[in-house]
């Protein structure tokens, strides 16, 4: 387990069963993380961790999360660059609004449902980050103000920034000059 270096989890009901096998107990050097369907990841979730200073690429696919646990999250991993959600689904806990240092690096999110991207969106924007790229695809009926507040919470350094629609399995990107038309 010392030289696993990328770990992919599916369909954990809830993760916790991951923590109580001392499963991770055995993996140090973890650069790449990738969750899929994992139901409640809460905050105590980076207790368990042991790859902290390793991890520099984080994925969580159709994941459900408290917004606590998402923080603490980044939080929680001082060289993670490449963090990306894909349809996330986020319980409302208390939302903080501070984080130790800003994150940098890459940051990805796409097909937001609609009722997560009001959460995601205010307590996104509620946090001091630094990404310098940043990846969105949403899907068409989604409100452009909401998409708006995400990319208005790394403008600051923001280098790089991809933005598409989703119309079901085909991926629309579309050029800046017309996404600024849209906001």
């Amino acid at each position: 387990m010392q030289y696993v270096r990328t770990l992919t989890c599916v369909l954990f009901c809830p993760i916790h069963a991951l923590y109580h096998s001392d499963f991770f107990a055995f993996i140090h050097r973890l650069q790449r993380l990738v969750l899929r369907r994992i139901v409640c990841i809460e905050p105590d979730t980076s207790n368990f961790l042991v790859f902290r200073d390793t991890l520099s690429s984080l994925f969580l696919d159709r994941v459900c999360l408290t917004w606590g646990a998402f923080v603490t999250l980044i939080d929680y991993f001082p060289n993670l660059r490449d963090l990306h959600l894909s349809e996330p689904s986020f319980v409302v806990d208390r939302q903080p609004t501070s984080l130790s240092r800003p994150p940098r690096g890459k940051f990805g999110i796409s097909v937001l449902p609609e009722g997560t991207i009001r959460v995601f969106s205010d307590g996104f924007s509620k946090l001091e980050l630094e990404y310098d790229e940043l990846e969105i695809t949403w899907v068409f009926d989604q409100t452009p103000p909401r998409i708006q507040r995400v990319i208005s919470a790394c403008e600051k350094t923001l280098t790089r920034l991809t933005v598409g629609l989703d119309k079901g399995k085909l991926r629309y990107h579309t050029p800046y000059n017309e996404i600024m038309n849209i906001f």
